[in-house]
């Protein structure tokens, strides 16, 4: 016959049964943890490759919309200091004016241009996209390069550009 441990009469549980129980929830609950550890781990490593992913597209369609406003300039673009450029186009449109100078610049981060000459519209924006950096310099007598960098998180890119487009 099975002789129990205890009198039918007392009441509660055994140390043993206590650290079994304990040992049991502990496992229970380290596996809780090692999922939500694993989902927020990989969470973070694909906001992170998603916005490398943004920035890179932003970064390109950047330099299509600079290249598609000087491809057809009629020599290469000046670059006037490391965060503006000067280009001239013919105007398909006017009879009496045979070109027109533009002021492609940075302000506030954001992409914008004026007609310089004739005098015409000031301060359109061309991409309301912000970067953190965006600069000009000379390539060579018929380029420039175009640095960007979408956040101080991600490597600048940079792409050369001349009055026929990219190069």
């Amino acid at each position: 016959m099975y002789h129990s441990l205890r009198n039918k009469s007392e009441q509660g549980y055994m140390i043993i049964e206590l650290i079994i129980s304990i040992a049991i929830l502990a496992m229970i609950f380290l596996g809780i943890y090692e999922i939500l550890y694993s989902a927020t781990n990989s969470w973070t490593t694909n906001s992170k490759r998603l916005n490398y992913v943004q920035a890179q597209q932003d970064t390109n369609t950047l330099f299509q919309v600079i290249n598609d406003k000087i491809k057809f300039a009629n020599s290469a673009p000046t670059v006037s200091s490391s965060t503006s450029i000067l280009y001239t186009i013919n105007d398909p449109a006017s009879t009496t004016v045979s070109s027109i100078t533009y002021k492609m610049y940075i302000n506030n981060n954001m992409l914008v241009q004026d007609q310089i000459s004739p005098v015409g519209t000031t301060n359109v924006s061309l991409f309301n996209i912000p970067f953190y950096n965006i600069s000009f310099s000379t390539n060579d007598t018929q380029s420039i390069v175009v640095t960007a960098q979408k956040t101080s998180s991600v490597p600048s890119q940079q792409m050369i550009i001349s009055c026929g487009g990219f190069k």
